[in-house]
């Protein structure tokens, strides 16, 4: 049964054997009647309390940018309780690559996890190297 925001598929097994073949589209109504009236498309965000970017320890820069889930959207009954909780240390150390996972964010649903979203780093934060603090010598002292 499709309506305009949701796909409702019903599979019923053992119902309706001879002499009452009926029964299996009885019993489909019923189902899709529940599901409709009980289930609603709900969109989750996921990621309004975390940060954009987190403050680099040891880092060639002070910040690394970093990447968190958007929203989920599911079909829930309105009983369903919802949580989002956050793995997010406060601050990194360097060396970070782009796309290292360096939290997460687990949706809940009803006290069971849903599913757990990974949070990456967007950008590559180095290590501060001799190298680098002479390079920076260079272009305080001579440019």
């Amino acid at each position: 049964m499709e309506t305009d925001d949701r796909l409702l598929i019903s599979v019923v097994l053992g119902s309706g054997w001879p002499p009452n073949r009926t029964y299996k589209w009885t019993d489909t109504r019923k189902l899709m009647d529940y599901g409709v009236e009980n289930f609603t498309n709900t969109t989750i965000s996921l990621g309004d309390n975390i940060l954009t970017q987190l403050s680099i320890e040891h880092g060639q820069s002070d910040v690394c940018a970093i990447s968190a889930p958007d929203s989920v959207t599911l079909l829930l009954n309105e009983t369903e309780a919802v949580s989002i909780t956050t793995d997010i240390p406060d601050t990194l150390s360097a060396p970070v690559s782009k796309g290292d996972a360096i939290g997460s964010v687990t949706l809940s649903i009803g006290g069971e996890v849903y599913r757990t979203y990974p949070v990456t780093a967007e950008a590559t934060v180095n290590e501060i190297n001799y190298a680098w603090c002479l390079e920076q010598l260079i272009q305080v002292f001579f440019f």
